[in-house]
C-alpha cells in the first residue's frame, strides 16, 4: 500500500482502530468477570454448578471462534425475534468465547495451590473462600 493511498484513507483508518479498541475493551472487561464466576463455579463442590459450567467451558472451548460468531450473529435474531447491531453480537461472540477460556485460567490457578498452604490459611481463621 503507498503512502499517499494511507494518507487518503487516514480518517477510515482511524475510525477502524477506534471501533477495534471499543470491541476489545468491553469485551476483556466482560470476559473477565463473566470467567472468573465460570471459573469459581467450575471448582465448586456442588454438582448443579460445576457440571453447567464444565459443559458451557467445554463446548466453547472445543468449537472455533468463527463458529460463535456466526451462532451469536445469525441465531441469536432468530431466537430473540428482532435483529442485533453487529457491534453488539461482536461484543457476545468474544465475550462468550474467551471466558471460557479465563474460566481455564482460574481454575488452574485454583487448583494449583498447595493442600498445605490451603491448611495453613484454614489454621489462621480464614474461611474457604478468603
Amino acid at each position: 500500500m503507498s503512502f499517499e493511498v494511507v494518507i487518503k484513507n487516514l480518517p477510515y483508518l482511524l475510525e477502524g482502530l477506534k471501533v477495534t479498541a471499543q470491541l476489545a475493551g468491553i469485551s476483556i472487561v466482560l470476559s473477565f468477570f463473566l470467567g472468573l464466576l465460570l471459573g469459581m463455579a467450575r471448582v465448586s463442590k456442588n454438582r448443579l454448578i460445576r457440571i453447567p459450567a464444565l459443559l458451557y467451558i467445554e463446548i466453547v472451548r472445543g468449537t472455533p471462534l468463527i463458529m460463535v460468531i456466526f451462532w451469536v450473529f445469525f441465531l441469536t435474531p432468530i431466537l430473540v425475534g428482532h435483529p442485533i447491531q453487529p457491534f453488539t453480537s461482536a461484543v457476545t461472540a468474544f465475550t462468550v468465547f474467551t471466558s471460557a477460556y479465563i474460566a481455564e485460567i482460574v481454575r488452574a490457578g485454583i487448583q494449583s495451590i498447595p493442600g498445605g498452604q490451603v491448611e495453613a490459611a484454614l489454621a489462621s481463621g480464614l474461611n474457604y473462600w478468603q
